[in-house]
């Protein structure tokens, strides 16, 4: 038998492939709780189903790996990186082990939409959503745009996906449609 250590994802994605080609896989796995990683003993025999990773697991596990990605969001430095927004640890081990069960690169890199400013050439993190001065627009700003916009200083450009949402927007309730 040949030992080989394996992230979580990996082992993951060994047993949905399993699962769906022939419901067995060539190796037995185990969880070593000392060293936080998964063991997967390969074989050249099929070891039967009852030693694999149940659904109802994965499926667990599919959930705290969204819980743990809220963690990160919520607790991860924000910055930006070749002008593209990142969430980093800032070497903070506990969020250092939460981007290795993730997958993630640190930095690991965001979408522009969602993560940033929405004025025109600021790559910011977004902290605060208001109105600039009587424009109807509610704006995601970083804290030197929401300053500026508090002041009622003149609105700069806004993104246009900031625009297109903001189009959507129902003109009596003031709710964005469910999409």
């Amino acid at each position: 038998m040949k030992l080989i250590l394996q992230t979580l994802d990996e082992v993951i994605a060994k047993q949905k492939l399993a699962e769906l080609h022939s419901k067995d896989i060539r190796g037995l796995i185990k969880h070593d709780r000392y060293l936080k990683t998964y063991k997967v003993y390969q074989t050249n025999k099929i070891i039967p189903e009852k030693y694999m990773l149940p659904k109802w697991a994965r499926q667990k596990l599919d959930n705290y790996k969204e819980v743990l990605e809220d963690i990160v969001f919520q607790f991860g430095y924000r910055g930006v990186k070749n002008k593209k927004p990142v969430i980093h640890t800032a070497g903070l081990s506990a969020l250092e082990e939460a981007f290795e069960v993730l997958g993630w690169d640190d930095p690991h890199y965001l979408p522009e939409q969602g993560y940033t400013c929405e004025v025109v050439g600021c790559m910011e993190a977004d902290t605060c959503g208001m109105h600039w001065g009587d424009n109807p627009l509610y704006l995601c700003l970083c804290s030197k745009h929401h300053i500026d916009a508090f002041h009622k200083k003149p609105m700069p450009p806004i993104k246009q996906w900031a625009l297109d949402r903001e189009a959507k927007r129902d003109p009596v309730t003031g709710y964005l449609p469910l999409e």
